[in-house]
Order: C-alpha cells, then structure tokens, then sequence
C-alpha cells in the first residue's frame, strides 16, 4: 500500500482587545483596535507499505504554514517608565514555518 496525500487548509482569526487590554489600571489603552488574522498551512502525507518482515509500514509528513496578523496586540514597557507595561498593536505580524514528523511502524 502506498498513498500520498496532500493537506491544505485556510482560515481567519479575530481577537478583540480583553478588558484588562482596555482598561487596566494606570496601563490600559482605549485606542486598541481588535486583531485580525490569515493563515494557511499545507503538506504532504506519504504512507509506503513494505514486505519487509521488521518494517511493515512507514509513513512521514510534511508541512508548511504561514500566519499573517494585522494590529497584533502585545504588552511592552512604556516609554515614559519602564517598569509599567501597556498594551499597543503592531501594524503587521507574519510567522512563517515547517514541520516534518515520521513514524515506523515495526513487527505488524
């Protein structure tokens, strides 16, 4: 037996400022606008059967992905004192990587 499979999927994310992002004591930010995300991921899935008596079945994957996020929010320390942390957004996030994984599957 032997199969390849490709995987794709696509989807879209949305994340509005928490309270403690609005309102925090002495830190909040009222002017946080909500984030707003893209991703992908995609791969290949290869399943090899084998008349090997030790190895019956070996299977391996690998993958892609990317994320795009508009107006991330993330917590720094101010400018003003940096032993206080307030939230701001960052106008444009991208996260990009792979992954392999393989598995054996041995004496079946």
């Amino acid at each position: 037996m032997n199969n390849l499979n490709i995987k794709f999927s696509y989807g879209t994310g949305f994340r509005a400022p928490t309270f403690n992002d609005l309102y925090w004591h002495g830190s909040g930010n009222r002017d946080l606008k909500p984030e707003r995300s893209k991703s992908y991921d995609f791969g290949f899935v290869v399943i090899a059967g084998s008349n090997v008596k030790v190895l019956s079945e070996l299977k391996f994957e690998l993958s892609f992905f990317n994320i795009d996020i508009e107006d991330r929010i993330i917590w720094l320390p101010s400018q003003e004192n940096q032993s206080v942390w307030r939230p701001i957004n960052i106008d444009h996030v991208n996260s990009r990587g792979g992954g392999f994984s393989g598995e054996l599957v041995l004496f079946n």
